[in-house]
């Protein structure tokens, strides 16, 4: 959505609301997160604690409004978009502690850190080229690397897995055009993991 979003506004829509792609960063990553927090908060909700899961639905929602008025007053769109930022990740740290508390589970930290830091820096690589063009040839080209430079990153930080490897063997069999080029990759991640 970041990467092609004047393309999308003109497909949904007119040159006249182009100015609107200056809020799909904050959108998309507050959709991810919000995303995150239906499997969190559905989980408070499956383990017997509903009462748990509305109030923390009542809770965010009111975080939301009192956001999102001042917010939307002085920033206009940009304040409704951060408010709904805040919302998102209100509710993801309310799923995380819940799941915590009533689960005793331990979340893979490690494992978001370096999610977090190939991101980060794929984000940092995208800040310095041109992200957005007219040529769809050259965007594609852009996700291809950025795809490639992230993937690079979390093998270097260690983070795939021998599930991951199988998943990598399982498309290479899908795709035999392909399977040269996954074989490679494969053999470069570090045995073990």
């Amino acid at each position: 959505f970041i990467l092609f979003s004047k393309k999308l506004v003109l497909i949904f829509s007119s040159s006249e609301y182009l100015a609107a792609t200056s809020l799909f960063p904050i959108l998309s990553v507050a959709a991810i997160l919000y995303g995150v927090s239906i499997v969190l908060n559905s989980s408070v909700y499956a383990i017997g604690k509903p009462k748990i899961q509305r109030d923390i639905a009542i809770l965010s929602s009111i975080i939301f409004l009192l956001c999102a008025l001042p917010l939307t007053y002085f920033f206009s769109s940009k304040g409704m978009s951060y408010s709904y930022m805040i919302y998102a990740i209100v509710l993801v740290v309310l799923g995380i502690y819940n799941i915590r508390k009533y689960l005793k589970m331990e979340l893979p930290l490690s494992s978001f850190i370096k999610i977090g830091i190939s991101g980060s820096l794929v984000w940092l690589l995208f800040t310095f080229l041109p992200t957005i063009t007219e040529n769809l040839i050259i965007d594609l080209g852009l996700i291809i690397l950025s795809s490639l430079v992230y993937l690079t990153l979390l093998i270097f930080l260690k983070f795939v897995t021998n599930e991951d490897v199988k998943v990598l063997n399982f498309i290479a069999s899908k795709f035999p055009l392909f399977k040269k080029q996954f074989n490679y990759i494969i053999n470069k991640i570090p045995k073990g993991n």
